[in-house]
């Protein structure tokens, strides 16, 4: 991850002459710093977790140490989850018989599987300080937490952050190995931040999301639950709006909107036919999924859906000349003639027939 010896191009006023016990002199330089789990205090916290090594044999002073001249105790309240963010309070009292300040910390203990997502066992997630306090004084600090913040990068399957469901231990730490106290927050099913929120600026988000009546009442908590907690505004029909707190009611002119942000339009419908004429007056030909274990629902879909990309029971996200085979994709095309979908090079070529004869006439 950590690559280089970069000289710097403008320092030569830091460089030092070669001398007996440097023959070549000194020019400053740097290295590339790569963020990840192999590198920093997220591997040493990883490694002592997995008993590859001894903590207190390897690290002194853990990532957030500080030294104080007195001592303090941080106490954690539950957690609340708005939907999009994961609300509590730590409590700081000085226990000490001087006055001084802390840091709290801010950490997060994600579940992992072996072999599954890469995962470090500590992520800074936030921290505050304390105002100066005296001895047996206390200080409550407020925390907001985005859900979205617990995902982790997931390069080998979905290619975007998973929230995998499991519990997350969320701690108030000293440093980034000292627990002082935690609560466990629960994702009950994945979050696969992909077709809405994995890039919302892209042609092949999702931006309209259509409900069959039948599902409604359990599908429509449980998606916007979803979408909510990558910050997605959901704007509904009047059923929506009152399965989904915090919903905007739609208008006929959201259904045709191509929103490229955090928004979402949600509509339910009696049935695929108008599902299928709403698709018709309100889509972009672009690209259009239907998620059903009906192979009948399936097959009708795709076969009466006018787009470029017809799925099903596949994200929308995959309309991309690259992941269609393509090479690079230079651009994307809705019209029928003479190329439709995304395109590579052959899809910007046309054709010139070269004919050569001695004299043939057609009879």
């Amino acid at each position: 991850n950590n690559f280089g010896d970069f000289k710097y191009t403008n320092t030569e006023e830091l460089n030092s002459d070669s001398s007996f016990f440097d023959p070549e002199g000194t020019t400053p330089s740097f290295v590339n710093y790569v963020e990840g789990i192999y590198v920093g205090y997220k591997f040493y916290e990883t490694a002592a977790d997995e008993g590859l090594i001894n903590y207190d044999d390897e690290v002194v002073f853990p990532f957030g140490y500080g030294l104080s001249y007195t001592s303090f105790t941080k106490e954690m309240s539950g957690i609340t989850n708005d939907g999009t963010s994961l609300n509590f309070t730590v409590t700081v009292t000085n226990t000490g018989s001087v006055a001084g300040k802390d840091v709290v910390e801010i950490y997060s203990d994600p579940p992992y599987t072996n072999g599954g997502i890469e995962k470090s066992t500590a992520n800074l997630l936030d921290f505050a300080k304390t105002n100066e306090l005296a001895p047996g004084e206390s200080q409550t600090i407020e925390f907001s937490i985005p859900v979205e913040d617990l995902a982790s990068y997931d390069y080998q399957t979905n290619g975007c952050y998973v929230l995998e469901a499991g519990d997350y231990v969320i701690s108030a730490n000293d440093d980034s190995h000292n627990v002082a106290d935690s609560q466990t927050y629960t994702v009950a099913s994945d979050i696969v931040y992909n077709a809405r929120v994995s890039r919302p600026s892209v042609c092949n988000a999702c931006e309209s999301l259509l409900i069959h009546k039948d599902v409604a009442d359990k599908a429509i908590p449980l998606i916007c639950g979803k979408l909510r907690q990558g910050n997605v505004e959901i704007r509904g029909d009047e059923t929506v709006c009152a399965l989904v707190p915090g919903a905007v009611p739609a208008t006929e002119a959201d259904y045709a909107t191509e929103f490229l942000d955090y928004i979402i339009s949600v509509k339910v419908v009696d049935s695929l036919d108008e599902a299928i004429r709403h698709i018709a007056k309100n889509g972009t030909c672009h690209s259009e999924c239907i998620v059903t274990e009906n192979y009948t629902a399936a097959q009708t879909f795709q076969t009466r859906v006018d787009a470029a990309a017809v799925y099903v029971n596949a994200s929308t996200r995959f309309t991309d000349g690259g992941e269609f085979g393509f090479g690079a994709e230079i651009g994307i095309s809705t019209q029928k003639l003479h190329a439709r979908g995304p395109l590579g090079l052959q899809n910007l070529t046309t054709e010139k027939y070269i004919i050569l004869g001695n004299g043939q006439i057609r009879i």
